[in-house]
């Protein structure tokens, strides 16, 4: 005659005990970060299959559930740009079981917002996920605007886009400008009129739509010029520069220099030696560079060779 066995329902009892094994191998390190967001890379190994992690910040925290041994991404929203953030991350199986290594910490800061009515980049999104973001630029050219959006996920492929206007709603499809940006130009436009459009990406597998952006028509963000006078008092060269550009002006007052790319993203700030401006450090290309004085400022291009 057998014994009595207690059993808890649920429990897989095929010959093995419970699973008391913890997480192995387990690390947590800083990917992409934005403005608004930071990405946290996950890792570890587990002979469940599953790996749980926690990662916590502030009075906030998040958990995704990842596989054994494939790097997790976990994309923290929502920051505060130019603000430093620590993190603590964890990692734990299915029953509960903690690695041995748990807490690491991470610190990161999150970047500049360099974002403009024109131009910038967001991960926000209004249906559907990204896992990266998307970057977007608005162009007037006479009574048109151009849209540009650029989708930065790694991981979709089969990317179409539509521009969408909100009041009264319409979907456009844009035109696709290599890899995975895409372009539209409208007419009809009054300068000084504000429209808001966003963009729907579909992608194998769903679709994600950018939140809507309020663009003024006719405004140019960094190619703006508010002061004529200034612009006409400061001279800049070579153009095109290979390593160096000089800037000659008879003011005493410059106080600092600011170089963009095309989009607007602020790529150099010089607040000394102003007359002569190092560029050997950026890809060949067209850029903007802004000289501020206590007059106002300006902006013109520059070509880098």
């Amino acid at each position: 005659m057998t014994k009595y066995i207690s059993y808890v329902v649920g429990n897989d009892c095929s010959g093995s005990s419970a699973d008391e094994e913890a997480p192995e191998n387990f690390t947590a390190s800083i990917g992409s970060k934005t403005s608004r967001s930071i990405e946290i890379l996950l890792n570890a190994t587990d002979d469940s299959g599953s790996v749980v992690y926690t990662v916590s910040y502030g009075s906030s925290s998040q958990d995704i559930k990842g596989d054994s041994g494939v790097e997790t991404s976990l994309i923290i929203n929502n920051l505060t740009p130019e603000t430093s953030y620590t993190f603590n991350v964890n990692a734990k199986d299915m029953l509960g079981n903690a690695a041995s290594n748990n807490s690491i910490v991470l610190q990161a800061t999150t970047t500049e917002d360099t974002n403009t009515s024109c131009s910038g980049s967001s991960g926000e999104a209004q249906q559907g996920a990204f896992s990266s973001g998307y970057s977007y630029n608005f162009e007037t050219i006479g009574t048109n605007v151009k849209f540009t959006f650029e989708l930065l996920d790694t991981d979709k492929t089969g990317v179409v886009a539509y521009l969408w206007k909100q009041t009264p709603f319409g979907e456009i499809q844009m035109d696709n400008a290599g890899g995975k940006k895409f372009t539209k130009t409208v007419g009809g436009f009054t300068n000084g009129e504000t429209i808001r459009y966003a963009c729907k990406f579909g992608f194998a597998g769903g679709l994600a739509v950018t939140k809507y952006f309020s663009y003024k028509v006719g405004d140019n963000c960094p190619l703006n010029i508010e002061d004529n006078i200034l612009m006409q008092s400061v001279r800049l060269f070579p153009n095109p520069a290979k390593s160096i550009i000089n800037i000659d002006s008879p003011l005493r007052t410059l106080e600092k220099v600011e170089i963009y790319s095309l989009l607007g993203k602020k790529l150099k700030v010089v607040h000394s030696n102003i007359e002569y401006i190092h560029v050997d450090d950026l890809s060949s290309g067209l850029y903007l560079i802004k000289v501020f004085s206590k007059e106002g400022y300006f902006v013109t291009k520059f070509m880098k060779e």
